[in-house]
């Protein structure tokens, strides 16, 4: 049994009134459908505000957050370290405010990052944004192996040849309701979310856009060699030069799904819908909307796993 210290006791006695309200953010949160746990699950819940916060506060309540979500995770990692014990999950609030969030060098392992205010599908004041509003800047970008994050009703976004989130390699994560945005700048940025390797990992009701009228030139970009276990479902997916990529080299390809997106340009023309290139599985991309302008065949590993996708004005995704 785990021995926790007086500090962690009362950390935990600090947090009890944040499980009635983690119950109060609905099922799309912190419902089965999207890997929820039970409300008595263990674990340190911190918040972050950056209008009332500080980095010299615990970040165990509201009125004592921290500034930032990156002083959040260094907290739960430093706790996570001496539990000693992977079952424990962490749980970060990130509070929408009128000033994005700096963007973010490390991501937790085991732990939710929780936006509370507006819907992130879009920009503006109580939306909570990581990465710049205007400077060219990576919402995420990480190297190594992180497992066991989840993200909800989170945006995240990057400026001119920067990434919204970019990560090396991603397991047994989830996004849910989050958003992938260009900033207000005038250029495109670079890829809304991309991976060299992914293993089941979810991405549901999220979105692909822009706060200036540029999308990213990927939406999605798988670059390494593993993308298998994976559901991309109900999402809103654009881009410039490919709505979703899977390179060459990826030879784990294989018990993922894209059902039920839409894969289109919001204000320019999108070259290529679906874009996937595996040399070795078959990833099934079912249902969705598809349109781009390049034509070409599905000819690529097996075209029957491109069940029922209607593609518009007669062109069809790429493979």
């Amino acid at each position: 049994m785990t021995d926790y210290t007086a500090t962690q006791k009362r950390s935990g006695l600090n947090n009890m009134n944040a499980y009635a309200q983690r119950a109060q953010l609905g099922d799309l949160v912190y419902g089965a459908a999207s890997g929820g746990y039970p409300l008595d699950y263990p674990g340190l819940i911190y918040y972050v505000n950056n209008v009332t916060g500080s980095s010299g506060n615990s970040g165990l309540t509201w009125d004592d957050a921290f500034a930032q979500p990156s002083q959040a995770i260094t907290a739960w990692n430093t706790a996570q370290a001496l539990l000693a014990d992977i079952k424990t999950r962490g749980i970060i609030f990130i509070a929408g405010t009128l000033t994005a969030y700096t963007g973010l060098t490390a991501l937790p392992e085991y732990c939710d990052l929780v936006g509370v205010g507006s819907n992130p599908l879009g920009n503006g004041p109580s939306v909570p944004r990581i990465g710049s509003d205007s400077a060219a800047e990576d919402g995420v970008l990480v190297s190594g192996t992180i497992r066991g994050l989840n993200c909800y009703n989170l945006q995240f976004q990057a400026g001119t040849a920067k990434s919204c989130f970019s990560i090396e390699n991603l397991y047994k994560s989830g996004f849910y309701n989050c958003a992938f945005m260009v900033n207000g700048v005038a250029a495109s940025c670079t890829t809304g979310f991309t991976a060299a390797k992914l293993s089941g990992v979810t991405f549901l009701n999220c979105h692909w856009g822009t706060a200036s009228n540029v999308e990213p030139t990927v939406g999605i970009d798988i670059t390494g060699t593993h993308f298998h276990h994976c559901v991309i479902e109900n999402c809103k997916i654009t881009g410039i030069t490919a709505g979703f990529r899977i390179a060459s080299g990826t030879t784990s390809n294989y018990g993922s799904i894209v059902k039920n997106c839409i894969i289109a340009s919001d204000y320019g023309t999108l070259a290529l819908g679906i874009d996937d290139n595996a040399t070795v599985g078959q990833c099934i991309y079912a249902g969705n909307y598809i349109a781009a302008t390049k034509s070409n065949e599905l000819a690529n590993n097996n075209t029957l796993r491109f069940p029922g996708n209607y593609v518009a004005n007669g062109f069809a995704a790429v493979a």
